[in-house]
């Protein structure tokens, strides 16, 4: 199950106890850091989940009255939620970090667990949240290495400028046509670190438009210099 309800904490601005939940997801909230930038995003997913597995409860003739009773107490409550803007812009990252905490109000964590309670239908909820987070998480580990190779190539452009390089990222650029290809002997001084950052920055793109932010300021130097001379 997704929640606890077990904390309770003033309203804002009254002396009056109000029961919230903290949502106890262990390691599902590391999992969620790669697919969902705030609480609004998880709780997106979860409701997409929810009104999915009551498309199917419905199509395979299942008790309507009930479901939608149960459907509109999880809405109103989700509602609620997004009404009072109550934490929903916190960080994910910040929640993970431990720089934040989730508290959701007991209502939609409570219409939330009636309809996955005894609901055969509603039993893959949580496996397709999961699901979904892991295919988002794959995809951000393609951008986190997208951002890296673009660090390296940057770092070595603005420290060392290495002619081999700049020369390298024309030729692939303009495909030969503004400059040949380097000598292999000096591709490989520049390091396998750098030639796989331009490799998974030109397959990533599925083209070499990837390198026209480095391409750009090169051409623009190249320019420079043949005005000078």
């Amino acid at each position: 199950m997704f929640f606890s309800v077990d904390i309770a904490t003033p309203m804002p601005g009254t002396d009056e106890p109000y029961r919230f939940s903290v949502p106890v997801f262990g390691q599902f909230l590391i999992d969620c850091k790669g697919s969902a930038n705030t609480v609004d995003d998880l709780l997106g997913e979860v409701t997409k989940a929810i009104h999915r597995a009551a498309e199917q409860h419905l199509a395979n003739d299942g008790e309507i009255s009930q479901l939608d009773m149960k459907l509109h107490r999880f809405d109103s409550s989700f509602d609620f939620v997004r009404d009072d803007v109550i934490l929903l812009d916190i960080s994910m990252d910040d929640v993970i970090q431990n720089t934040a905490a989730i508290q959701l109000p007991t209502p939609l964590v409570e219409a939330l667990t009636s309809l996955i309670e005894g609901n055969q239908y509603f039993n893959n909820v949580e496996s397709f949240v999961l699901s979904a987070i892991a295919d988002k998480r794959e995809r951000m580990k393609s951008v986190r290495r997208i951002i890296n190779a673009k660090k390296v190539l940057a770092d070595k452009l603005a420290v060392e400028k290495p002619k081999a390089l700049m020369q390298y990222i024309v030729y692939l650029y303009t495909n030969g046509k503004q400059a040949p290809k380097p000598e292999d002997i000096d591709l490989e001084l520049l390091g396998a670190e750098v030639l796989d950052a331009i490799k998974l920055l030109t397959e990533a793109k599925g083209s070499p438009e990837s390198l026209k932010e480095y391409y750009e300021p090169i051409n623009e130097r190249m320019e420079v210099i043949e005005q000078v001379s």
